[in-house]
C-alpha cells in the first residue's frame, strides 16, 4: 500500500505528482493547505493543527475526513506523527 504523506511547505514542479494513484493520502497539519490549494482532500489529517487554517480543519472534519490532533508539546513533529499513522495503517511505500 503506498501512502502519501503531505507536509507544509512550497511545492516544487511536479511535487502534486506523487499523488497520482496513492491508495491514501495523510496531511501532516500545514499539508491540508497544500492539498486544499490543488482541489484536494486529505483521507486523514494528523498534527497539531497550528499549522492550518480553523476554517480548513473544520470543514475538513465536517465532510468526514478523520483528524488525529495531538498537544503542541509533543516529542514527534506532525510530519512523524503522519509517517507513524501511514505505518500503523499499512504502508509499505510512504
Amino acid at each position: 500500500m503506498r501512502i502519501v504523506v503531505v507536509a507544509s511547505g512550497a511545492l516544487a514542479p511536479g511535487d502534486e505528482t506523487w499523488l497520482d494513484g496513492a491508495d491514501a493520502v495523510i496531511a501532516a497539519d500545514g499539508g491540508a493547505t497544500i492539498l486544499d490549494r490543488l482541489g484536494l482532500r486529505p483521507d486523514r489529517l494528523v498534527g497539531d493543527l497550528d499549522s492550518v487554517d480553523v476554517a480548513l480543519a473544520g470543514r475538513l472534519a465536517g465532510a468526514g475526513v478523520p483528524v488525529d490532533r495531538h498537544p503542541v508539546d509533543k516529542e514527534a513533529s506532525d510530519t512523524e506523527l503522519a509517517v507513524r499513522t501511514a505505518l500503523a495503517r499499512g504502508a509499505d511505500r510512504i
